[in-house]
């Protein structure tokens, strides 16, 4: 109905909706977008992100949301680079890491979605892409760093309004937040240990890749 909107991402919120209706959702860099003027989840973790029919009409939309603001202390002051000259149509070359443990036999994955995410790999392939298998470590444990991370930095922000307003935060989202409430202070910070390991380690295994292709939900 419209070129594009916004969509808020901490743990799967702009990718997730994108995969069930059919259209591109970007997640970008953290500090590439400004948060200003956003309601928090997890500050760390949190993105505003372009939601668009393609890749092209995201990379638009990135072209005039990126950039540094003072407003918000996350972002990098950096050039933006004209996301649009390196969409020519080609994947030819391109370097694509396909991570079969833990993304294509996760529990609950449903087969219509892995073959379908496969067949998409084989035409990619068929066109030029070097398509590798490869393994991320501690995928499994990097899900739930993230989780302790989300819920307790959502939990700092959140506190005051869920003591004295908790019934307008709506069923789920009340229960996910106040989740932070069981976790301590060592908890997150042996979930930021690990985060900046588990960092080091997708960074190795990118080294020779272009992306990842994974299942966005199962």
């Amino acid at each position: 109905l419209i070129l594009g909107g916004l969509g808020t991402d901490t743990g799967g919120s702009t990718r997730g909706p994108s995969s069930f209706n059919g259209h591109s959702g970007m997640k970008q860099t953290f500090g590439r977008v400004s948060k200003f003027g956003c309601v928090p989840l997890g500050y760390s973790l949190d993105h505003i992100n372009p939601m668009a029919r393609s890749a092209y009409d995201c990379a638009l939309m990135l072209g005039i949301m990126a950039g540094y603001d003072p407003k918000d202390p996350t972002t990098i002051d950096v050039p933006v680079p004209d996301y649009l000259a390196s969409l020519d149509g080609s994947v030819e070359g391109m370097r694509i890491g396909v991570p079969m443990p833990y993304f294509y036999d996760a529990e609950g994955l449903d087969p219509e979605v892995r073959e379908a995410v496969l067949a998409g790999i084989k035409v990619l392939e068929g066109a030029g892409a070097i398509v590798t298998e490869v393994t991320i470590p501690y995928a499994s444990e990097a899900k739930d760093a993230n989780q302790v991370i989300m819920y307790s930095e959502a939990f700092a922000y959140h506190r005051p309004d869920l003591a004295t307003r908790y019934d307008t935060y709506g069923r789920y989202t009340s229960e996910v937040i106040t989740r932070g409430a069981l976790l301590s202070g060592a908890d997150y910070v042996q979930a930021q240990r690990f985060r900046l390991y588990f960092k080091r380690a997708v960074a190795e295994v990118m080294a020779d890749l272009d992306v990842l292709i994974t299942p966005t939900s199962p």
